[in-house]
Formats: structure tokens, sequence, C-alpha cells
């Protein structure tokens, strides 16, 4: 035979075997690049949720305060118009004591 039968070849076994190897390598490789792009995309959803839950948490928190700083001013003029009523009604007590 002119062509020689490279599957008997012991080099070229060695070098099949070898590439075969190194392709197996590069694939298990690449499927980790895969893994970890996965996490990475994973982790920044989690993340970006978080973030929105911190933002209407925020939100909430102002919208509470804004409503008790409401009721505080309501409160405020309450106390004013009733100090104003005593004030008044110690005024007519005092002038009728004194008739």
């Amino acid at each position: 035979h002119l062509m020689r039968d490279d599957n008997r070849d012991p080099a070229v076994h060695t070098e099949l075997r070898q590439a075969q190897r190194e392709r197996d390598k590069a694939e298990s490789e690449r499927d980790e690049a895969i893994s970890a792009r996965d996490e990475a995309v994973s982790a920044r959803d989690e993340a970006t949720c978080a973030r929105d839950e911190a933002v209407s948490a925020r939100d909430e928190a102002v919208s509470a305060r804004d409503e008790a700083l409401e009721e505080l001013s309501k409160a405020k003029d309450e106390a004013a118009m009733a100090s104003e009523q005593a004030a008044s009604a110690t005024a007519d007590v005092e002038e009728l004591n004194a008739t």
C-alpha cells in the first residue's frame, strides 16, 4: 500500500487523543464560562430587584413622613384653636366674675 493506515500509526493515534482531550477541555471551559455568565445575569437581576424594592420602601417612607407632617400641622392648628377658645372662655369667666 502506498497510503498508510493512520489509525494504526501510534503517533497519529496519540495526536488524535491529545486533540480530543484539548477539545473536551475547551468545551468544559466554555460551559463554565456560560455558567458564570448565567450566574452574573442572575445576580444582576437580583440586585435590580433589591434596588427596586429599596426605592419602593423609600417612597413609602417619604409618603408616611409627609402624612405625619400633615397630621402634625393639623394637630398644631387644632391646639392653637383650643388655646384661643380656652383664653376666650377664661376671659368670659373673668368678665362674669367681675360683674
